[in-house]
């Protein structure tokens, strides 16, 4: 009996405490740090992700290809990073659907860029490359890419400020990143006008929304866009890559990245 009513009383304060968690952001606090620590799907899931991605994501990937795509097509050789990459099923449909495009995908971890390297060998695809790297520190030159897009990682890094203010590094005056997210995990719009000034960039650059959906609203949607900012950002020294075909002005990536490893921090 006083078992039950153990049980009864954990219960009880469970239902209690478990909604002024969720009001107060503790639950989506707690759920960020333990999704950046475990590694759940980047090293160890990289495959199952791989495997079941698609299926479960198949309608936010054709939407976000389709919103890249219509922001490329501006520029006649579209420059398009896709940050936290994966297994690369959205920077080579980027790339099938854009072939002027150079598509450069960014992981931290080497089973997810091995699997996009083995899909993009299969499919022939001489315009898309995956390298090393973090959302905080992109090894490519400054001002030099046209789209900056990331699908369900920017709840993985570690360090958001620095992260944006990567991005605003390396995309050009007119350029413009998309950002998408889940909308359980995503940062609120306090914390992202936070993060701008700590990236020395304008609040208003960083603009959040709900995106519509028929039943339910699942994902947001981060754009930052630098033209006419006044930048307060440290620049880091370019550094030089290799990749498949010969590499467009403005872009470059460090020699052997595609092989490289990298401290895994931020994942899918």
């Amino acid at each position: 009996m006083n078992r039950f009513r153990f049980r009864l009383l954990f219960a009880a304060i469970g239902l209690w405490a478990l909604p002024r968690m969720v009001r107060s952001g503790m639950a989506v606090r707690a759920f960020r740090t333990i999704d950046q620590r475990s590694g759940l799907f980047a090293p160890h899931g990289a495959r199952l992700y791989a495997r079941f991605a698609p299926l479960i994501l198949g309608g936010l990937h054709d939407r976000v290809a389709r919103d890249v795509v219509s922001l490329a097509v501006r520029h006649p050789e579209p420059i398009i990073v896709d940050l936290g990459s994966g297994p690369g099923a959205l920077a080579l449909t980027i790339a099938q659907r854009v072939p002027a495009a150079r598509v450069v995908g960014v992981d931290p971890a080497a089973a997810m860029r091995e699997l996009a390297a083995a899909r993009a060998a299969a499919s022939s695809l001489a315009n898309v490359s995956f390298v090393a790297g973090h959302a905080e520190e992109v090894p490519l030159a400054d001002s030099g890419v046209d789209v900056v897009v990331s699908t369900l990682s920017m709840h993985h890094w570690p360090d958001p400020a620095s992260a944006f203010a990567e991005i605003a590094r390396i995309l050009r005056p007119d350029g413009e990143a998309r950002i998408y997210d889940a909308r359980f995990a995503a940062y609120s719009a306090s914390e992202l006008r936070t993060f701008a000034v700590r990236a020395g960039l304008d609040p208003a650059a960083i603009k959040r929304q709900v995106l519509p959906g028929r039943l339910v609203r699942p994902y947001v949607l981060v754009t930052l866009r630098v033209a006419g900012l006044a930048r307060d950002v440290q620049a880091t020294a370019p550094v030089s890559v290799r990749v498949p075909a010969p590499e467009p002005q403005g872009i470059t990536v460090p020699s052997g990245a595609e092989d490289g490893e990298s401290q895994e921090r931020n994942g899918r």
